[in-house]
C-alpha cells in the first residue's frame, strides 16, 4: 500500500498559537489511516524545542489532538535531571526514543525520552527534574524539533483514522524566544 503525506506549512517566524495553517479536509471516500509525523524548519530555535500538535474535528468547532490524552506517570528517583517514568497503560516502544515530551504542572518542563526500558517504563531527561516519588505528572508525547536541530519527529497518533469530511489543523504549542525558529513544514504520513 502506498503512503501519502498531508502537508502543513508555516512561513516566517513561528509563535505559539492555534490554527496556524490552512485546514486539511479528508476527501478519501473510505478515510485515511494516520501513521506518523515528521517536521522540518529552515531556521532552528536555539533555546527550547519547537512543539506542535495536529488536531482533528468533525464540525470545525470542536477540536481534539490526534496524539490523544496525556499519559499519567509516577516519577521514580533517578539522576538529577532524569527519571524513570511508569505508566501501566503503555505500551512504549523503542521507536519513541528521542521524542519530545511535555510535563505539566506542578513542575512544568520539556524533556526528551532517552530510553524505553519496557512496555510500561521509560527514562526521560529534563533540564529541571523533581525526583519526588510522591508526585504524578501528566506528560504529553508531542511532535517537535529539539533546539539547534532542523528536523524532528512526532509520536505515533493515538487517533489512527480519519473519515471522509473530517478536518485537521496545525497548532504550534511552543516556539523559541530570541530565535523563534522559522519556515516550518509538518508532514503527516497517511495511508488509504
Amino acid at each position: 500500500m502506498a503512503t501519502y503525506q498531508v502537508l502543513f506549512t508555516v512561513t516566517g517566524d513561528l509563535s505559539a498559537e492555534d490554527d496556524v495553517a490552512p485546514w486539511y479536509i479528508c476527501s478519501a471516500p473510505y478515510g485515511l489511516k494516520l501513521l506518523g509525523v515528521d517536521l522540518a524548519v529552515k531556521t532552528p530555535c536555539q533555546t527550547v524545542p519547537i512543539i506542535i500538535d495536529i488536531e482533528k474535528s468533525t464540525d470545525g468547532i470542536s477540536w481534539a489532538s490526534i496524539f490523544g490524552e496525556p499519559y499519567i506517570f509516577g516519577a521514580h528517583d533517578g539522576p538529577e535531571n532524569s527519571a524513570n517514568l511508569v505508566d501501566n497503560d503503555g505500551p512504549f516502544t523503542e521507536s519513541m526514543e528521542g521524542l519530545i515530551i511535555e510535563r505539566a504542572a506542578p513542575h512544568a518542563a520539556t524533556g526528551t525520552i532517552t530510553d524505553v526500558i519496557s512496555s510500561t517504563t521509560l527514562t526521560a531527561s529534563f533540564g529541571d527534574w523533581d525526583t519526588s516519588t510522591s508526585d504524578q505528572y501528566l506528560i504529553t508525547i508531542a511532535g517537535g524539533i529539539l533546539p539547534g536541530e532542523y528536523i524532528g519527529i512526532g509520536g505515533t497518533p493515538t487517533v489512527t483514522e480519519i473519515n471522509q469530511g473530517d478536518l485537521l489543523r496545525l497548532d504550534i504549542e511552543q516556539a523559541g524566544t530570541a530565535v523563534k525558529g522559522s519556515d516550518l513544514t509538518v508532514s503527516l504520513r497517511v495511508r488509504q
